[in-house]
């Protein structure tokens, strides 16, 4: 049975707050590793293997849902475009479309908004004594359930 340490789940953690807390304006992976407390390449890995998609993909997909949801509430395409740290509204266009599958002036008016992506979360995994083997394992294998990643080989 594979136990991820705490280390582990307080990385994914702190890059999740650092990734919600920077999806207007720049965001870089770099920063977030650094904010994570770990390198790109391990904050990387781990949030594939944990997640099942990039942090870029992840990045993307929030952002697109968070805009949705400015332009079913009336906010223009340019602003929106903006506040999500897209530099053209052509290229913010070119995201929406790959996410949603619509232009984002057809869906602000024709579609009723969905949480299509809703924020990932990690549970504090110990208590203030430090919590046990059995309730980490619990709380790694609950959140791979819940965003459908691959099954450790030990199962």
């Amino acid at each position: 049975m594979q136990v991820w340490s705490d280390f582990k789940l307080e990385t994914l953690r702190r890059a999740l707050e650092y990734t919600e807390g920077h999806l207007s304006g720049d965001f870089l992976q770099k920063e977030c590793a650094a904010a994570a407390m770990c390198s790109l390449s391990g904050l990387q890995k781990l949030f594939r293997y944990v997640f099942n998609i990039s942090i870029g993909d992840y990045v993307t997909r929030r952002r697109m849902t968070l805009a949705a949801r400015a332009l079913k509430s009336g906010r223009s395409v340019l602003d929106t475009a903006l506040d999500y740290g897209y530099r053209s509204p052509e290229a913010f266009a070119r995201a929406f479309i790959r996410v949603w599958g619509i232009t984002p002036q057809r869906y602000a008016k024709n579609r009723s908004f969905t949480e299509l992506f809703p924020k990932f979360d990690i549970p504090q995994t110990a208590d203030h004594k430090g919590g046990s083997s059995l309730k980490k394992h619990q709380t790694t294998k609950r959140i791979r359930r819940a965003h459908k990643t691959k099954p450790s080989e030990s199962g």
